[in-house]
């Protein structure tokens, strides 16, 4: 036996009498294709008659080739100081990471020498690592 299949139901607002009809994508993409065109079309005179102003203005590209490259070298001068800072940052990590490593050896060293049968004096950097505990 055959299997019975419905036939597929339209949505409410295509079943209402006098209503729109089912769309048809060939008809909207050739209208919009010639929607597209137009805008198209439009923008290119936008452009040309922009050009007429600013020429009448006197306004030309040199104007505007300056204002660029006045960004083009501010863009550098900023790309150049955030490399100085990274490189900043990168150096200040180190000498942390080092001071770090060097207070946690004589931190291990002046308990070794508490626990050794000799007392030796630990040697003691030139300058103070870490700020008094009073602060």
């Amino acid at each position: 036996m055959a299997a019975v299949t419905e036939q597929k139901r339209k949505p409410g607002w295509m079943s209402i009498p006098g209503g729109p009809k089912e769309p048809n994508v060939q008809e909207f993409r050739t209208k919009f294709s010639a929607l597209v065109d137009e805008k198209k079309k439009a923008f290119e005179e936008l452009k040309a008659i922009r050009a007429e102003f600013d020429a009448a203005r006197g306004e030309s590209g040199d104007k505007n080739d300056a204002e660029k490259a006045a960004r083009d070298a501010l863009r550098s001068k900023i790309s150049k100081i955030d490399a100085e800072r990274k490189k900043e940052r990168e150096t200040r990590r180190q000498t942390d990471e080092r001071i770090k490593g060097s207070a946690t050896s004589a931190a291990r060293s002046r308990t070794s020498s508490k626990s050794s049968a000799t007392k030796s004096v630990p040697s003691t950097p030139s300058r103070r690592l870490t700020p008094p505990s009073t602060w």
